[in-house]
């Protein structure tokens, strides 16, 4: 059985710590988050959360696509 909570605290805490391949990761699953795909349950909101996240971690992908999430949210 995978900890999917346990993993994301793991990878914002490295992310944190400016593990650019964390900040990457955190980025590649809030849009994952975003759009519901490999059977991951969609969560606007934690997807929000976590792209804002990378985009202040510095990851350029998140800080594009941030005003989309909250359109989409919106």
């Amino acid at each position: 059985p995978r900890d999917v909570p346990k993993a994301v605290q793991v990878m914002r805490e490295a992310a944190r710590l400016g593990d650019e391949d964390a900040i990457r990761n955190l980025y590649i699953y809030s849009a994952k988050l975003f759009t519901g795909q490999d059977g991951i349950t969609r969560d606007i909101l934690k997807a929000i959360e976590l792209c804002r996240e990378a985009a202040t971690l510095g990851n350029k992908l998140a800080e594009s696509n941030l005003p989309l999430f909250f359109k989409e949210y919106a």
